[in-house]
């Protein structure tokens, strides 16, 4: 039910038209249910109404409390649904936006092996610039990447270090090597190896 409804993509990679009242119905059944309850189809249908401007604010905010309170729930042993409050808690949605918190459950829901959490938890670490995050995030997308998550494979390559300029003709540019000295140069080097090596 949540692909029923996104007014922002369109076409839709199946070819289906935009039916807003059978995505609320689809949603509604989704959130209301008994059996599942769904956070996300709750925080969906919330977006919906919104949007379409069909429900009142009292009806959004409950929805959106119950979404976040059914994912409070959810996550205490599902990797997906730690994934989803993670979500919640990034975004602020029915909580004060809390980035700690929400790298806690998205790194949760990563230990749990779900990829969507490993992608979501790499890219809050990335955004840290701390050499201890980056490592954490590379691991979390490689396991996404494991999990046949392209993403995780993209995200996790780190970027080769670009070559030096090489000129045909002398050093036109500062830390360029001329292309005739180039081999000088890696002798000089090799010298100096192999006498530290002795």
């Amino acid at each position: 039910p949540l692909c029923v409804f996104d007014d922002t993509r369109m076409p839709y990679e199946g070819k289906i038209a935009v039916d807003r009242k059978r995505a609320e119905q689809a949603l509604r059944a989704a959130c209301t249910s008994e059996a599942y309850l769904l956070p996300d189809a709750c925080r969906e249908l919330a977006d919906l109404l919104e949007r379409a401007r069909s429900g009142s604010a009292g009806e959004i905010a409950r929805i959106r409390t119950t979404a976040f309170a059914r994912a409070k729930e959810l996550a205490v042993d599902n990797p997906y649904f730690m994934y989803v409050l993670g979500t919640f808690y990034a975004d602020g949605m029915a909580t004060v936006k809390d980035p700690a918190q929400a790298l806690v459950w998205l790194g949760k829901s990563c230990d749990g092996f779900d990829p969507l959490g490993c992608i979501a938890a790499g890219k809050a670490l990335r955004a840290t610039t701390k050499p201890d995050d980056a490592e954490r995030a590379r691991v979390y997308f490689e396991r996404a990447c494991a999990a046949g998550v392209d993403d995780g494979c993209t995200l996790g390559k780190v970027a080769a270090p670009k070559a030096a300029t090489v000129h045909a003709k002398g050093c036109g540019c500062a830390g360029g090597i001329a292309g005739g000295d180039a081999g000088a140069l890696a002798l000089v080097l090799l010298a100096i190896f192999t006498r530290r090596n002795r």
